[in-house]
C-alpha cells in the first residue's frame, strides 16, 4: 500500500520476534531476567520451525497472524514440539507479546488471541472436555 507518497513495508513476524528479542537483550540485568531472554530465543526458534511445518514457509507477513494461527501454534508447541503445559503457556504469551507489540503500532488491527483461552491445567482440561462431548481420552 501506499500513504502519502510512502510504501508500506511489510513487517513479518519473524522480523518482530527478532527486534523484541534484542531489546530484551539489551535489558538483561535491569528489567529482565537472562532466563526470560532464554525463553524469547526458544520461542523465536519454535516459531521459525511452526512457520516451516505448518506453512512451508521461512516467515510470514503478520497480517496473516490469525486465530487459527494461534490455536495452531499452540498444537504445535504441546504436540510436535511436546511442551509441556507451563512451557507452552509461556511461549503462547511470549507470542502474545509480539501481538501485543503489532497492534500497538498499528501493523495489525484485530487481536488474533481475543477468545484464545489457555488452560491452567492441559490434561484436567481435556480429561473434562473430552468426557463432556464423548470424544475419547
Amino acid at each position: 500500500m501506499i500513504f502519502l507518497g510512502k510504501k508500506e513495508s511489510t513487517r513479518t513476524i519473524l522480523d518482530v520476534f527478532e527486534d523484541q528479542n534484542k531489546k530484551v537483550e539489551a535489558l538483561v540485568g535491569k528489567e529482565f531476567a537472562e532466563g526470560t531472554l532464554e525463553r524469547y530465543k526458544t520461542s523465536l526458534k519454535d516459531t521459525r520451525e511452526f512457520l516451516n511445518w505448518k506453512y512451508k514457509v521461512s516467515d510470514l507477513d503478520i497480517r496473516k497472524i490469525d486465530h487459527e494461527f494461534v490455536t495452531e501454534y499452540e498444537f504445535y508447541l504441546r504436540t510436535v514440539r511436546n511442551c509441556a503445559n507451563n512451557s507452552a503457556v509461556k511461549y503462547i504469551k511470549n507470542f502474545g507479546k509480539i501481538v501485543r507489540i503489532c497492534l500497538s503500532n498499528g501493523w495489525i488491527t484485530v487481536n488474533p488471541m481475543v477468545n484464545f483461552y489457555l488452560p491452567r491445567n492441559w490434561k484436567c482440561w481435556q480429561q473434562k472436555n473430552f468426557q463432556l462431548t464423548g470424544l475419547p481420552k
